[in-house]
């Protein structure tokens, strides 16, 4: 069986110099290039049609590795892609793979414990993909994205409730809970027209359509549940 043929991305040249002779020094993987930048990284994509890349998710420049990730599997479908990453964040994670990484390492100054990690990583791929559940790394790439677009929801859904006054935010909570116009009014001592009138101006802050639609929202992101 031959070497993984590798291309190394990474905007320091120690970590890429770094691994590079890590793997000269192994049986199993053989770096091709590496790149410095983005650009470079896609020119010798095309012309080394490597096996494996390792790319970095924080460059510095106005695009991340994760921006490009689309774009260089373009160039090569079957390339797998692992990141390196500086931090264990797991914002990073999701949004590699959504955007078509097998998975991620820490940057570490152990190449060795690198070079086992990449191992593990392309072994449970292989796995995923020829095992009795073909498709199963397929469905948590499709979950990761569900993921990422609920937090992103929940962001946003924060954003707008740092601007409820108390007033809102209790009646709000009531609806959640659910409890009628009539009988949060009874609760806070107003009138039900009060209610409706706070409940109007929650709506618009949300942008939402009406009130059961907002209800529904929040509940799949469990906001009143954690």
């Amino acid at each position: 069986m031959g070497k993984i043929r590798t291309i190394i991305c990474d905007d320091s040249k120690d970590i890429c110099e770094g691994y590079k002779a890590y793997m000269e020094l192994s049986d199993d993987f053989e770096c091709v290039e590496v790149a410095y930048t983005l650009d470079s990284c896609k020119e010798k994509l095309l012309v080394h049609k490597p096996d494996l890349l390792l790319l970095d998710i924080q460059f510095g420049e106005e695009r991340t590795g994760i921006d490009v990730l689309p774009e260089l599997r373009s160039i090569m479908e079957d390339l797998k892609i692992i990141m390196l990453t500086g931090h264990d964040d797991s914002q990073y994670v999701l949004s590699a793979i959504c955007a078509g990484a097998i998975g991620y390492i820490i940057k570490v100054a152990d190449g060795f414990s690198v070079l086992e990690d990449v191992r593990k990583i392309l072994q449970n791929y292989k796995i995923y993909k020829n095992g009795m559940q073909p498709h199963i790394f397929d469905v948590f790439q499709e979950e990761a994205k569900k993921l990422l677009l609920q937090k992103a929801d929940m962001i946003e859904m924060i954003d707008v409730f740092v601007t409820l006054s108390p007033s809102e935010y209790e009646v709000l909570h009531d609806i959640y809970d659910g409890m009628t116009y009539k009988k949060i009014a009874e609760k806070r001592v107003v009138e039900e027209s009060t209610v409706k009138t706070l409940a109007s101006r929650i709506i618009r802050k949300f942008k939402m359509p009406s009130m059961k639609e907002l209800i529904i929202a929040m509940k799949e992101l469990k906001i009143f549940d954690r």
